[in-house]
């Protein structure tokens, strides 16, 4: 009898879990994909629905977008031009100058992740020459590039979403909120930063960042190769920052306070003073050679480094 009883439950707790399921997504959908070469992808029925398109070409100074699962160029061109192919019910239009992009139904939450077949494209052409004068972004499972761009503002609200700059300058403000993001800059300058982020990972390539504020929640990855930072204040307590600095500079007041950090500044600016707050699990290797002391002095410039940090490396070789 216990035998039955517990073969019953089991059957009812299997039940409720494949109805919860199938709440979730909507009813049990279609299945395609290949368990050997390829992914399952399960078929909700908002991927079943065409494609719309939402298509504008007036002007406008800014920009409101709120998207999911979205792939995004914002581009220059010779005219304005907007186009938004999505299954979604979407809202398109400019009014005062500002061009702003919803979609109406923003995809459902799952109990489990399936990669969407048809992910909705956007692109944003401003002609140009043109500077826009605020961006206001709001993006979840999205790629965003942003091709030959100058912006005044910038504020984003990502997850989960990859961000390429490619010779696009932000000349007043950028501020973002971000959960595991990527952020990926060429040729291209920033103003006045600040990164709220969860996890986050930022590489740069013959870039600039000006006045770069870091508030770090759980880990950073941080690559910078031929670039420049002025005023770097990156404050990670009790997290993890993995930074790595190759043939570039860091210029004015800089400050990383972390606590287990592993920094890397090869072939760096030598008019660099460097001081380091760091307890017996924080190793320091200059030029390759364990080093004791808790500073570095260049008395010849105001370009300054401090570190703090409770465990980690930190890796230093200056440019000669």
């Amino acid at each position: 009898m216990k035998k039955y009883y517990f073969t019953l439950f089991i059957v009812l707790f299997m039940g409720i879990i494949f109805g919860l399921f199938g709440y979730f997504n909507h009813g049990f959908q279609p299945v395609v994909g290949d368990t050997i070469l390829g992914s399952v992808h399960v078929l909700r029925h908002e991927d079943s629905k065409q494609m719309h398109t939402y298509q504008t070409k007036q002007p406008f100074k800014a920009l409101t977008i709120f998207v999911d699962q979205t792939d995004i160029l914002i581009k220059q061109g010779s005219q304005y031009s907007v186009n938004f192919e999505t299954n979604q019910k979407a809202t398109v239009k400019v009014s005062d100058q500002q061009l702003e992009i919803k979609q109406k139904a923003r995809y459902n939450f799952q109990m489990f992740y399936f990669p969407v077949i048809k992910k909705s494209t956007l692109t944003i052409t401003i002609p140009n020459l043109t500077t826009i004068d605020k961006l206001n972004l709001s993006i979840e499972n999205c790629r965003v590039r942003f091709d030959h761009l100058n912006l005044k503002k910038a504020y984003l609200n990502t997850s989960n979403s990859q961000l390429t700059f490619n010779q696009t300058k932000i000349l007043d403000k950028f501020h973002t909120n971000d959960q595991e993001g990527n952020y990926k800059l060429a040729n291209s300058e920033f103003h006045n930063i600040k990164f709220n982020s969860d996890s986050t990972n930022i590489d740069t390539n013959h870039s600039k960042m000006i006045n770069l504020g870091i508030d770090l929640e759980d880990e950073l990855k941080f690559n910078s190769e031929y670039s420049e930072l002025t005023n770097l204040n990156l404050e990670a307590n009790g997290n993890t920052t993995n930074y790595k600095m190759h043939n570039s500079k860091l210029l004015g007041n800089n400050k990383i306070n972390g606590d287990e950090t592993y920094l890397d500044l090869i072939h760096i600016n030598q008019d660099l003073n460097l001081k380091f707050t760091r307890d017996e699990n924080t190793s320091i290797l200059y030029n390759n050679s364990n080093y004791k002391g808790d500073s570095l002095v260049n008395k010849s410039t105001t370009n300054s480094l401090k570190t703090i940090s409770n465990s980690g490396q930190i890796k230093i070789i200056k440019l000669k």
